[in-house]
């Protein structure tokens, strides 16, 4: 399912990409000659990255491992 989103003039828009109604998988955030990807990881997904740790870069290993994560 994809979602697109007008929040303001001065914040601009993003793409929203949900399995379901309350499953959010990315989002998109352009930004000037770039772009920003939040990517939703819940408890099954960091176990697989986990087990899949030497398939990805030393550095997004690291970056994932390194991020906040938020209780909900």
């Amino acid at each position: 399912m994809r979602i697109f989103y007008f929040m303001a003039r001065i914040m601009g828009w993003a793409l929203q990409y949900k399995q379901n109604k309350s499953t959010t998988l990315f989002t998109l955030f352009p930004e000037r000659k770039s772009f920003t990807v939040l990517i939703v990881y819940g408890k099954k997904e960091l176990e697989h990255v986990e087990n899949s740790k030497n398939e990805l870069s030393a550095k997004m290993y690291e970056m994932i491992q390194n991020t906040k994560q938020l209780k909900g």
